[in-house]
C-alpha cells in the first residue's frame, strides 16, 4: 500500500516524486547544493519540489542549466500556471 519514503515520511503509491527532485537526486545533489549552484534559495528548491510553487521561467532555466537538462524536462510534471483571466 505504501510506495516510496520521502524524508522519512511514507508516500502512498501513485504519488510522484517531482521531476526536479528526481533529476537532483540522480546527480547526487542536495537541495542546498542545487540552490547555491542555481543562485536561488534552498527554500525555493524545496517549495518547487514539493509542488507548492511554480517558479518563474528564469528560475527554471537556471535550475536546468545546473542539471544539464532542458527547462521542459523540469516543467514536465509541474502544475499548469493559472491564466490571468481566472479569479
Amino acid at each position: 500500500m505504501w510506495g516510496i519514503v520521502v524524508e522519512g515520511e511514507p508516500v502512498p503509491k501513485g504519488c510522484r516524486v517531482s521531476a526536479l527532485r528526481r533529476l537532483r537526486e540522480e546527480r547526487h545533489l542536495t537541495q542546498e547544493q542545487l540552490a547555491v549552484a542555481a543562485e536561488v534559495s534552498t527554500s525555493t528548491v524545496y517549495h518547487i519540489e514539493a509542488g507548492k510553487v511554480r517558479p518563474r521561467p528564469a528560475i527554471v532555466r537556471r535550475l536546468a542549466r545546473v542539471l544539464h537538462v532542458s527547462p521542459d524536462e523540469i516543467e514536465r510534471e509541474m502544475p499548469q500556471r493559472a491564466s490571468a483571466e481566472e479569479p
